[in-house]
């Protein structure tokens, strides 16, 4: 089982690396011979200080009410009263997953009794 399980990690890691590298050849490079086109952005101009105020006291009223929206949101709450039991979940799936790759899954269903499907 654990030869099988190698073939399929194998298998995976060759198709993900043999399509990185297909898709780099498919995107042609620029040769160093050929001159960036020119910019056609505009030049910035200066904005009047007066405007430039009011743009702030504007951003800052936009950042206040988003602030009040997420204060009022329980969603921030409810991740972090849960977090701590998801991690401690993922914590002993990942200790039971290491184990059963340490000592063999074979062993592992033995020790568990659990039969496998038919």
């Amino acid at each position: 089982m654990l030869h099988f399980l190698r073939l399929i990690i194998y298998a995976t890691t060759t198709v993900i690396l043999t399509a990185n590298v297909a898709r780099s050849q498919e995107t042609p490079t620029p040769s160093l011979s050929q001159n960036p086109p020119p910019s056609s952005a505009p030049a910035p101009t200066p904005i009047p200080l007066a405007e430039v105020v009011t743009q702030a006291e504007s951003a800052s009223g936009s950042l206040r009410d988003i602030d009040a929206q997420l204060t009022s949101d329980q969603i921030s709450t409810t991740v972090e009263k849960e977090l701590p039991l998801l991690n401690r979940e993922i914590d002993a799936r990942v200790a039971e997953s290491s184990k059963i790759l340490t000592t063999g899954f074979c062993e592992w269903l033995i020790k568990s009794n659990v039969r496998p499907p038919p």
